[in-house]
């Protein structure tokens, strides 16, 4: 499992490294379980705004393992509820319902038993100018079993994005790829290109991937004061630099 934070760089560079947008993938592989995420990527498009808010069409893509997933499990991804955190205060501002649409595409592996579905939940959301910009986050379990490196089991994951503050009319960068694949080897090359409207300059990097929700908890509400997502650990021999 490899989690990919890519950026704008632009006047503010600071609070825009801070979060970015985060982009989860999975290029691992192994036996079947009743778990089901694959990846998730968030984004936003600016829409509109006036000397008191903004509005803005946010997206979340997700990936679904649908040969390893349990259906059971699966139907309670029709709808995902979205935490959107004031960034300087931490607190809670509201929590906004998306519908799913979907399945988009589904992605046949022919070389071992694995599919993925593509999910998209978009919705226009209108927020308060404020003078540090908002954190949105989104969290989920159970990763798909699939992924050898990581040596914890039956574990969640966390997408987090961030907007900018108002008079910032900004919008999130796009990957050309769609990050579904699996494989079976070491040695792969990937396009990790990504477009931005705005012109920005893109840096990236890799991270360790963030954990969200459990087994218990499988639909985590958001909580009142953001803090960071845990993040995950790696069997000996692997890490997030290394996950091969």
């Amino acid at each position: 499992m490899i989690n990919f934070v890519y950026r704008n760089d632009n006047n503010f560079e600071q609070m825009l490294n801070k979060i970015g947008l985060l982009v989860l993938f999975s290029l691992c592989f192994t036996s079947i379980s009743a778990t089901h995420l694959t990846g998730t990527v968030f984004s936003y498009r600016y829409v509109s705004s006036t000397n008191v808010e903004s509005t803005y069409e946010i997206t979340l893509e997700f990936y679904s393992d649908c040969y390893n997933g349990s259906p059971q499990v699966m139907i309670g991804d029709s709808i995902a509820s979205i935490g959107i955190y004031d960034n300087d205060t931490k607190k809670l501002d509201r929590i906004e319902t998306f519908w799913q649409t979907g399945p988009f595409f589904s992605k046949i592996c022919t070389y071992l038993n694995y599919c993925s579905d593509l999910y998209r939940f978009t919705k226009k959301v209108t927020l308060k100018n404020n003078n540090s910009g908002y954190i949105l986050t989104y969290s989920r379990c159970c990763r798909s079993n699939i992924y050898m490196s990581l040596s914890e089991k039956d574990i969640g994951m966390t997408s987090e994005t961030f907007i900018p503050p108002y008079p910032i009319q900004n919008n999130s960068p796009v990957f050309y790829f769609k990050p579904t694949t699996t494989r079976r080897t070491n040695f792969t090359t990937y396009d990790f290109g990504a477009f931005d409207i705005d012109g920005d300059s893109l840096v990236y990097n890799i991270v360790k991937p963030y954990g969200g929700g459990s087994v218990t908890k499988p639909f985590p509400s958001p909580e009142a004061v953001y803090t960071q997502p845990k993040t995950l650990n790696y069997k000996i021999g692997f890490s997030h630099l290394n996950p091969f």
